[in-house]
């Protein structure tokens, strides 16, 4: 290799030395790294080879072009630093019907906050910025320092497709960008809303939600949930959960005549899990009965266990010191 201009490179093939039908001479520039291709279609000392393949050690760059007065991009661009501390610079596109499909331009601007870089169409092109069809987009506005823009060339639909394009997770590059045209100026279109840039999301545990457009519902206190509320604009509420306090079933039950121990069972029910404990207990609530008077444990106490027999029964086993006859008051809980 030379060290200066273009060089060539090949590799000796064999015994022979220079380029043989397997070997493909290719330019090399200054600091460039040689290579060596080879067509492996035909058999090689009687085998079959594998077809090539090229390995690349490096970095792929793209092409960075610094204006900073008014200039019409062509196939040479790719990265463009566009602005002026004096005045703002007008990027135009090139026509859409000229250009091949998927064609993609990264527009940095460069200045402060004074002048706007603004990215226009040529002829009738339109360019599509989120929902809205446009003829012009600024980068840079309000203030805003930087921006970015990503414009694609969608040939086959005849329009360019601009996105906002955010950089070392800097939250003003999207707020820098701004969409415009004949109707006005508006910020930029709620299809391309970043919550991190627009500043919603700014607390752990913040949720993104939407009204008539995106909103932050700020995090809950500790213990509270997240339930549906209509009269909130978001239609979401932070809650705290009620106490969960036992339900307990009253009833009465007629344990017959003369008996110390027996079994009897709830039935009527829906809903239970088969072989889930039940508590059961004696009340003194008043019985209807015994003219509402209520039993005294000490004279008539008894005692109960029970259990789920199926969805529709609890059987309850039960026993007292001593005889009792008739009605008694009886709640149950049926275990978790």
């Amino acid at each position: 290799m030379s060290a200066g201009g273009t060089s060539h490179y090949s590799e000796p093939s064999g015994g022979g030395g220079g380029v043989t039908d397997h070997d493909q001479l290719i330019n090399v520039t200054p600091n460039q790294h040689h290579a060596r291709l080879h067509d492996h279609s035909d058999p090689l000392d009687g085998q079959t080879l594998k077809p090539s393949s090229l390995r690349l050690q490096g970095d792929f760059v793209h092409k960075m072009t610094r204006v900073s007065v008014d200039t019409t991009l062509d196939a040479t661009h790719d990265v463009v630093l566009a602005g002026s501390a004096s005045a703002q610079v007008t990027v135009t596109l090139p026509l859409i019907s000229g250009i091949e499909d998927g064609r993609t331009y990264y527009i940095f601007r460069t200045a402060g906050p004074t002048f706007a870089t603004l990215i226009q169409r040529s002829g009738a092109d339109t360019i599509l910025f989120g929902s809205n069809s446009t003829t012009f987009v600024f980068i840079g506005h309000a203030g805003f320092n930087g921006g970015a823009i990503r414009v694609t060339a969608d040939a086959v639909g005849g329009k360019w497709i601009a996105t906002p394009v955010e950089y070392d997770h800097d939250s003003s590059t999207l707020q820098a960008v701004q969409v415009s045209s004949s109707a006005g100026t508006s910020g930029w279109p709620a299809a391309v809303n970043h919550a991190h840039a627009m500043g919603i999301i700014n607390t752990k545990g913040d949720l993104l939600t939407w009204t008539t457009q995106s909103a932050r519902k700020g995090v809950g206190l500790d213990g509270t949930f997240l339930k549906a509320d209509s009269t909130q604009a978001d239609g979401l509420a932070w809650s705290t959960p009620a106490a969960a306090a036992p339900v307990f079933n009253e009833f009465t039950k007629d344990i017959g005549v003369a008996h110390q121990a027996g079994t009897f069972d709830i039935t009527g029910l829906s809903g239970l899990t088969p072989a889930k404990p039940v508590q059961v207990w004696q009340t003194n609530a008043q019985v209807a009965s015994k003219g509402n008077a209520r039993d005294e444990l000490e004279m008539d106490g008894i005692q109960l266990t029970g259990y789920v027999v199926d969805a529709n029964t609890i059987r309850c086993h039960w026993s007292a010191p001593h005889i009792v006859v008739g009605i008694y008051a009886f709640a149950y809980l049926v275990g978790g």
